[in-house]
């Protein structure tokens, strides 16, 4: 479920409504963005995160460029501290962590991040680098006996190696996209006894992008699609870049954004792709 509200919010409501507290019960993630913040008073948006966190669910924050000037720092983090997967781009991790994100090194930021008890639900940090790819960043428990934090770390990251060592091309002249497809990586960042952080970079589709609008919520939902499925850091860089590349491919946002089939179409350009796409499609008809 995302969080928001329209028309303007009625200031009379100190309570969460009834029906929205049974919503958030039933539901497996919330996604927050920096638009719930001009949507809901901030003391609002922590009631229903913490409704959301004792009843299990997952929060998704995505806080975007945030430019409500009535926003603190500490509303931020204070999201943060309760939020599992943490989507943004480079510059709005500089902006909301300027004092980790001012040395250039952000896989070092992500470390102290997913490492800090101060955050302790955090899982997963994507931070998307817009038409280079993106790089996901997951805090990964080696032997899941070694396991005593209280949160379930949902993300498979896959094996550590060099994400396209099992193409094997043929001899010839190579398409541009095959030597793109080559900058994908899984790599340890850092180790601690039975725990790792992991980073999986997904280089971007070659797209020539008319309209972003839009492009982060799409690229987003590739992300949450694939938490519910249990599927790896690596298939939900890939599906979420997929998503994201063809609603920059076309006007405007709302009923323009990438369709199924669109999406489907736009994983089959990629040498990974196809068992996604097909894995997609088993999902989508099974929940219909």
């Amino acid at each position: 479920m995302f969080l928001a509200y329209y028309p303007p919010f009625d200031e009379s409501y100190t309570t969460l409504p009834d029906n929205w507290c049974e919503k958030i019960r039933d539901t497996k993630i919330m996604t927050i963005d920096g638009y719930t913040f001009s949507d809901l008073p901030a003391n609002f948006i922590f009631k229903a995160v913490s409704l959301a966190k004792a009843n299990n669910v997952k929060i998704f924050f995505d806080p975007g460029p945030l430019f409500q000037p009535h926003v603190t720092r500490q509303d931020v983090i204070s999201i943060v501290q309760q939020t599992d997967v943490l989507l943004l781009t480079l510059e709005e991790a500089r902006k909301h962590f300027p004092w980790l994100c001012s040395e250039e090194n952000v896989d070092k930021a992500a470390h102290i991040l997913l490492t800090s008890s101060a955050f302790p639900f955090l899982d997963t940090i994507v931070i998307k680098h817009g038409e280079f790819g993106a790089a996901l960043y997951t805090h990964h428990h080696k032997s899941s006996h070694q396991h005593h934090h209280h949160h379930h770390h949902h993300y498979n990251p896959g094996q550590r190696r060099n994400l396209n060592q099992d193409l094997i091309f043929q001899e010839g002249p190579r398409r541009d996209t095959d030597s793109i497809w080559s900058r994908s990586f899984i790599q340890t960042i850092s180790q601690s006894g039975q725990s790792e952080v992991v980073k999986v970079f997904i280089p971007a589709f070659p797209t020539i992008p008319k309209d972003t609008t839009g492009a982060g919520d799409s690229f987003a939902s590739g992300i949450i699609f694939s938490y519910l499925n249990n599927w790896t850091l690596h298939e939900a860089g890939i599906l979420a870049n997929a998503i994201g590349s063809v609603t920059v491919s076309k006007m405007g946002a709302g009923p323009n954004v990438a369709t199924f089939e669109e999406t489907l179409g736009k994983l089959q350009s990629h040498p990974q792709g196809d068992p996604i796409a097909q894995n997609l499609k088993r999902v989508v008809s099974q929940s219909q």
